[in-house]
């Protein structure tokens, strides 16, 4: 059954005031006074989590086929919030708007224990304890081993060290669909989720309207063929975009008969899905269209929430970098949190 929750207690009070003369506003942490470029840009993750006065701890997972994957944390004394990113990115995404922005930055200002996951092969997890990247097996993945090994590997792992039963779950396009597919097909993983936010949920991709993928769709199997030819290993320094679109759009067919006996691999038993689910839209969103977000709001037996952001251009990368994050999605992230604990 679809629950709505109750209409809307004003959260904006709640929001952080940022009072720390070393958390500079978002074009100021672009510009110096001189018009140059700042220093940012050159620093990493855990450089600019400590440069603006936060605490960060750097953990490695290794998960059961042997990748190594990095996980960040900002420290709190509140609730455990695990992040996971979107497509062809890492946890970077959710410090990159900034501090007055950053979603995770935002979180940690409220006392949450903000915890960021990565996907196998991105910037932060190109290991594997028994291949090397070099090789054309370590890039044999799509989004179903992240969903299926990643994803639950550092849940567990966050679990433990937090001590803690539950956590929740906020993710972004990909970071979506990973958690899709762990609590449709390891429903075990539903109890573990106090609450899970979906940020321009990737489930159905029948409506996209991105021209740039769509234009790719008919010559998805000639760009694979050219790769292979050229020896090309990763693409765009993360080869998930290869076997992402390889699974979206028409799959490798000859290991989709051999594994499962038809052209069409099985569908992802979402109905399954126990855990409490909010899903954020934007009405711009090129690659997680309404009318998809809508077939997945019909599947889903625990909907708690199915959000229009308050503005008809917020894209798909608008819930990650939009300047105004505090005041569009942390707010409504805030009630929804506090109505499930």
């Amino acid at each position: 059954m679809i629950e709505q929750f109750d209409k809307k207690e004003d959260f904006h009070d709640t929001l952080p005031k940022n009072n720390n003369k070393n958390n500079k506003n978002i074009i100021e942490q672009k510009l110096r006074n001189d018009g140059k470029i700042n220093d940012d840009i050159y620093l990493n993750i855990t450089q600019l989590i400590t440069k603006y006065k936060y605490s960060v701890e750097v953990y490695e997972v290794i998960t059961p086929d042997g990748y190594v994957i990095k996980i960040f944390r900002i420290p709190g004394n509140g609730a455990v919030v695990f992040l996971m990113h979107g497509l062809i990115s890492s946890a970077d995404d959710w410090i990159s708007g900034g501090v007055e922005s950053g979603l995770a930055y935002l979180l940690a200002q409220l006392g949450y224990d903000v915890w960021m996951g990565n996907a196998r092969g991105n910037k932060h997890s190109r290991s594997n304890i028994y291949i090397d990247p070099s090789e054309k097996k370590f890039w044999d993945f799509s989004f179903h081993e992240i969903g299926m090994i990643d994803v639950p590997t550092m849940i567990d792992f966050v679990l433990e060290k937090t001590n803690k039963s539950s956590l929740i779950y906020i993710g972004h396009s990909q970071g979506t669909t990973a958690f899709f597919i762990m609590c449709s097909l390891r429903p075990e993983y539903n109890k573990k989720i106090t609450l899970m936010i979906s940020l321009s949920p990737v489930a159905w991709l029948s409506h996209m309207k991105s021209p740039v993928l769509n234009i790719l769709k008919p010559f998805y199997g000639e760009l694979v063929f050219l790769a292979s030819a050229l020896g090309v290993v990763e693409v765009v320094q993360d080869s998930r975009v290869l076997r992402g679109l390889q699974k979206m759009f028409c799959g490798d067919k000859w290991k989709i008969l051999k594994k499962y006996g038809s052209l069409t691999p099985p569908s992802y038993p979402v109905e399954k899905i126990t855990a409490p689910v909010a899903l954020f839209y934007g009405e711009g969103d090129w690659l997680s269209d309404v009318s998809d977000a809508q077939i997945l709001k019909s599947r889903l037996p625990n909907l708690v929430e199915f959000y229009r952001v308050d503005d008809e251009n917020f894209s798909h990368f608008d819930f990650i970098y939009a300047a105004d994050t505090k005041n569009l999605l942390l707010a409504n992230i805030l009630r929804l949190i506090k109505k499930i604990h």
